[in-house]
């Protein structure tokens, strides 16, 4: 600007503020991505993410962060929401501001509600941002719209990432919201169905869609849990990989007794988080269980046949004696 208007720089800067706090100025596109940085930042560290420098400096996780590093969207799971984590958040962040004004303040920037943002434009600015390797994953039964919302949605933390994640949302999260679906159900059932109102009605064939869905999202889950990292690949080395010491999922476990426990031992989704998220989070988008396609279609298969193959080099370089141990040990 300095060299467009031939002026000093000191002399553009007090045109920029006399601009802004006298005429109003604003720049939008600016304000819009310090938004959704800002509220980026507040997802991550919700979810329990330290940047290196703050590793570095010893500074603790905050007692606020989510100790699994999984939150719920969906209300009524028994956890708070990420809306509501936010709300809270914000009334901390904001000293002296109304939480309701930050949200209409928010509105007005990003175009769109704070809720709709979470839900619909963070996981996607999540992926841009971190050049498609994602740290916070939407894992999700349906698709999220203006006029439906999936049955249950949360936000997972990639570095707490674990065998048992995918059971946990199973039988902690979508198991209690599937009950209690059943049990509200079971009492419109309990009125005779000419007493029913047209809302009661209504409600039943809500209910009865979302224990569906719930269904199916558990299956989906158990799945992946089992088999997500098949391949035939997997299944060509298998044949003639030895099985021994080397072939134990963790150096304390014994190795599998025969070759049907050591593919049901690998094609297990037991994620090993040196192998990067490239690899990790392909089989919940083979599954569908994301809110949006992070890797590219043709490296889908490559990349879970990838990580076959350098299991079995790992295992035949610690036979050669080149490695003291599997990295994933």
């Amino acid at each position: 600007m300095s060299g467009k208007l031939q002026i000093h720089p000191i002399s553009v800067y007090w045109l920029l503020k006399e601009g802004i706090e006298q005429e109003g100025w604003r720049c939008i596109p600016e304000e819009r991505r310090i938004t959704a940085d800002r509220f980026s930042v507040m997802v991550l560290r919700m979810l329990g993410h330290r940047w290196p420098r703050q590793i570095e400096a010893g500074e603790p996780v905050p007692d606020w962060a989510d100790a699994d590093g999984i939150i719920p969207l969906t209300t009524g799971s028994g956890e708070a929401t990420l809306l509501e984590r936010v709300r809270a958040r914000i009334a901390e962040e904001f000293p002296g501001g109304s939480v309701s004004a930050i949200e209409r303040e928010f509105e007005e920037v990003m175009g769109k509600s704070l809720e709709d943002w979470l839900h619909l434009e963070f996981f996607k600015h999540h992926t841009k941002q971190f050049k498609k390797r994602p740290i916070a994953w939407q894992v999700q039964s349906g698709k999220f719209t203006r006029k439906k919302q999936p049955a249950f949605a949360c936000m997972v933390y990639y570095h707490k990432l674990d065998e048992d994640a995918l059971y946990k949302i199973k039988n902690q999260y979508v198991g209690p919201l599937r009950q209690k679906y059943e049990t509200e159900m079971r009492g419109i059932e309990g009125i005779p169905a000419g007493s029913r109102s047209e809302t009661q009605e209504k409600r039943y064939r809500e209910l009865g869609d979302l224990i569906a869905e719930l269904k199916v999202f558990g299956e989906t889950l158990t799945e992946v849990a089992e088999s997500g990292f098949a391949s035939k690949v997997l299944d060509k080395i298998a044949k003639k990989d030895p099985l021994d010491a080397w072939c134990s999922i963790d150096g304390a476990k014994p190795a599998p007794a025969d070759l049907d426990a050591f593919l049901r031992q690998e094609r297990s989704y037991i994620p090993d988080i040196n192998d990067g998220v490239r690899v990790n989070i392909v089989p919940l988008q083979k599954a569908g269980l994301l809110a949006g396609d992070v890797i590219a279609k043709k490296d889908l298969e490559k990349a879970i046949s990838d990580r076959a193959e350098w299991r079995a080099d790992e295992r035949r370089w610690c036979r050669e004696g080149k490695l003291p141990k599997c990295g994933w040990w």
